[in-house]
């Protein structure tokens, strides 16, 4: 966070700016690197989320999976029969 605008910016992005500039980019206040402000709550909440989306992910890659498995055994199933039937 930046401590005068209390504006949050991923901290790439901060400090790729104070490279070019010792500023705050909203509202052109003197700003250092030290100065920044980490965000732990809302880093947690971040990493939460995404753990949780990955977790969404998996699960539905796994449902996919298994209609897939499903349509297979049908498919085979079906060929068997074709098979049986022109014997």
């Amino acid at each position: 966070m930046l401590p005068s605008s209390n504006q949050i910016l991923d901290r790439n992005t901060i400090e790729t700016i104070l490279l070019s500039e010792a500023l705050d980019p909203f509202n052109r206040a003197k700003l250092t690197k030290e100065e920044l402000i980490e965000c732990v709550d809302l880093r947690k909440k971040i990493e939460e989320y995404k753990l949780k989306k990955k977790e969404e992910k998996l699960t539905t890659n796994n449902n996919e999976t298994n209609v897939n498995q499903d349509i297979d055994i049908d498919i085979d199933k079906m060929n068997i029969n074709t098979n049986t039937e022109n014997k």
